[in-house]
């Protein structure tokens, strides 16, 4: 298993150095090395990161801010050269702190207790038997199967539910990312950061461009080769 990391910090040698450490261990994968926070939200919002190595003093919006800000955060270790914000960080659940510059000794200490925390959340998830999740619609709970989802559309804080045999999508106060944590991921595929979409109701794709019904659903260019792959196979939309 690999641990998917993510760098946020606004000073290229500090990116550098974590970028070396991430490299020397095996059960590391660097996704992305950011400069702040505001660019790693994107990506964080459309792919799985399960690691951030987080700085505090960035401009425009701190480290301590930015990992509030986000619904589902990923396990975060923080680097900074500050002592005074460690108790906060430990209220945020912080795997740990690190103090720059950084040894690797104290680097593979705070790796260690994350992979160690990954393994055991991963032994304590049980497959899930759920064909369905519930969302909170005009003050009721409604039972939504998976298996009548054509898409679902990110429109700020809310989420449009588009169903196949339901002409008016539901309409929930929830997150994407919320949403995407509760649908089996064999069956369903982020194509883009607003967009996630049921594999099988694929009917055409043209281009970046994916037909559902009425619906033409973009894909994202960093998400193209997965989404094709999960949609027709990597030998069929390559040979293609």
């Amino acid at each position: 298993m690999k641990i998917k990391c993510l760098v946020i910090d606004d000073e290229f040698p500090a990116r550098k150095g974590l970028e070396d450490y991430i490299n020397d261990v095996s059960f590391l994968e660097l996704v992305g090395l950011c400069e702040n926070a505001l660019i790693a939200n994107e990506i964080i919002q459309e792919q799985q990161i399960d690691l951030i190595f987080l700085d505090i003093n960035m401009p425009k919006l701190n480290g301590l801010e930015f990992l509030k800000s986000l619904d589902s955060p990923p396990l975060t270790i923080f680097t900074t050269a500050y002592r005074e914000f460690a108790i906060e960080s430990y209220d945020l659940k912080a795997v740990d702190y690190l103090m720059k510059p950084i040894p690797f000794s104290r680097f593979m200490s705070a790796v260690n207790k994350a992979k160690e925390l990954i393994e055991l959340k991963n032994t304590n998830t049980k497959p899930s038997t759920e064909n369905h999740f519930f969302i909170k619609e005009d003050g009721n709970l409604v039972k939504i199967l998976f298996e009548d989802i054509l898409f679902i559309e990110a429109m700020q804080d809310y989420v449009k539910i588009s169903m196949k045999n339901i002409n008016n999508p539901h309409v929930a106060l929830i997150s994407l990312k919320s949403i995407e944590q509760q649908l089996p991921s064999n069956a369903f595929i982020r194509v883009h950061k607003s967009f996630i979409i049921a594999i099988e109701k694929v009917e055409r794709i043209e281009g970046n461009l994916l037909h559902i019904r009425e619906k033409v659903i973009p894909i994202a260019k960093n998400l193209r080769e997965k989404v094709l792959n999960a949609i027709v196979g990597d030998k069929l939309w390559k040979r293609n």
